[in-house]
């Protein structure tokens, strides 16, 4: 099958949705998917990687990527839409160049952590949305963050917000628009099923697991044995894991 994941982070960034979206990448093409990653030029953390202001090509140790140039800069909230806004006018002008895949896997949110409440990211699904509509290939919303629930709960934008009633708006359409949505826990599911969407359309999976799991038994660093036991909180879900 001829696969396409639109993930706007992705390797060499080291953190962030970077790393899973390249592990779900190189297991799809393992199990001898052809895939295709739309991506925006590496940025994130912090933008050593140079910029770019035209669309390219590479080929890394994995499937080819389509680099997409935005505007980079995360200095205030304005310089923030300002970048994500960039990246949907690229993804836009890029569209005729992208080859129509049998399935697409659209990532969202497009802005990683820890900058969410202050974008809350949907504009730069309009492009998936209307790409794949138009074409009418099925696409999957691979949702790790509810991204407008956040800036309205930590209280950073007012629910009333013109920002917010656009972004509940294009959340709302790509719900409605996507064939299937992956969630990261049963919260997830609570939140969108309390939203209209049918609960057969959306599919709890976990996270591709990025590092190897450390033996429990070996001696970890500062002498240290046995379990640690992390925490991870977002909008939408907290879990624990030992």
């Amino acid at each position: 099958m001829r696969l396409q994941l639109w993930s706007y982070n992705y390797h060499p960034e080291p953190t962030g949705i970077a790393p899973v979206s390249r592990t779900l990448a190189l297991a799809l093409r393992d199990r001898g998917h052809a895939v295709d990653i739309v991506a925006a030029h590496p940025h994130y953390p912090s933008p050593e990687w140079g910029r770019r202001v035209l669309p390219y090509r590479e080929r890394q140790d994995g499937p080819p990527v389509l680099r997409l140039p935005l505007w980079i800069g995360r200095g205030s909230a304005m310089e923030r839409y300002r970048q994500e806004l960039s990246f949907m006018t690229a993804q836009f002008a890029a569209v005729p160049l992208i080859a129509r895949p049998d399935l697409a896997i659209v990532v969202s949110p497009s802005f990683p952590r820890p900058f969410p409440v202050l974008s809350p990211s949907f504009p730069a699904l309009l492009p998936a949305i209307i790409a794949h509509r138009a074409r009418s290939t099925p696409w999957v919303l691979w949702l790790h963050d509810i991204l407008p629930d956040g800036a309205t709960a930590t209280g950073v934008v007012d629910e009333g917000s013109r920002v917010i009633r656009i972004a509940r708006t294009l959340e709302l359409a790509a719900y409605r628009n996507a064939g299937r949505i992956v969630v990261l826990s049963p919260a997830f599911t609570e939140n969108l099923t309390a939203k209209g969407v049918p609960d057969e359309k959306v599919r709890l999976v976990y996270d591709p697991a990025t590092p190897r799991p450390r033996d429990p038994a070996t001696p970890r660093p500062g002498g240290l044995r046995g379990h640690a036991r992390g925490r991870s909180a977002g909008a939408a879900h907290c879990a624990s894991w030992p």
